[in-house]
Formats: structure tokens, sequence, C-alpha cells
């Protein structure tokens, strides 16, 4: 059996695919076991398929000097912030300061 180096796999994985061979005849013409193939190849696949984490981090941060009344009428005009995970919805009442801040917080 040929000993295949982490760096080859990839050139040796797009060699499998270009093949049109079934895998065991691939491995049978390079000297490869047909079981470590398969493991390695599936390995990698899964490697290549998970990319960037989904999650981010958010923490809720309450500044002590950025102050706004809370109660505010229930007829205030609403503003939204689109983002490219959500939006953010806040009435007119609430200060441009706070929501610079909270913005830098998530950023």
């Amino acid at each position: 059996m040929t000993k295949t180096r982490k760096h080859h796999w990839p050139t040796l994985l797009q060699a499998f695919d270009q093949s049109k061979l079934t895998q065991k005849q691939f491995c049978h013409q390079q000297g490869i076991n047909p079981k470590y193939f398969s493991t390695r190849r599936l390995q990698l696949l899964k490697k290549e398929n998970e990319g960037p984490s989904k999650f981010v981090k958010a923490s809720i941060i309450k500044p002590k000097a950025l102050k706004f009344d809370a109660a505010a009428p229930t007829n205030a005009a609403q503003m939204t912030l689109c983002l490219p995970h959500g939006e953010l919805h806040f009435d007119t009442t609430v200060p441009s300061t706070y929501i610079a801040a909270l913005l830098r917080n998530l950023s």
C-alpha cells in the first residue's frame, strides 16, 4: 500500500472525482486501502462542510451613563435598523448615543 501524505489528499480526492471509477477501483489503481480512503474522504468532506461557525456571540450590557425613558408613549414612531442577520426595532425616543453604544458592543 502507498503511504499518502496529508497534503496529498486534496489532489487525490480531486483525481478520484474526475476518474469516474468506483472507490474500490480507484484505490486498487492507486495502491490505497479502500477502507482508509473512504474514512479519510468522509473526514475531509465533513471538515469542508463545517465552515465557520454560524453562531454569533452577543452580550447585553446596560451602560450606566446612557439612560432613556423606557416609558415612551405607545404611539411613538418606530425606527428599524436592518442588519445582515436580523433587524433591530427602536422607538424614536431612544437616544442615538444608546444605539451607538449598543452597536459598538455588538461588533
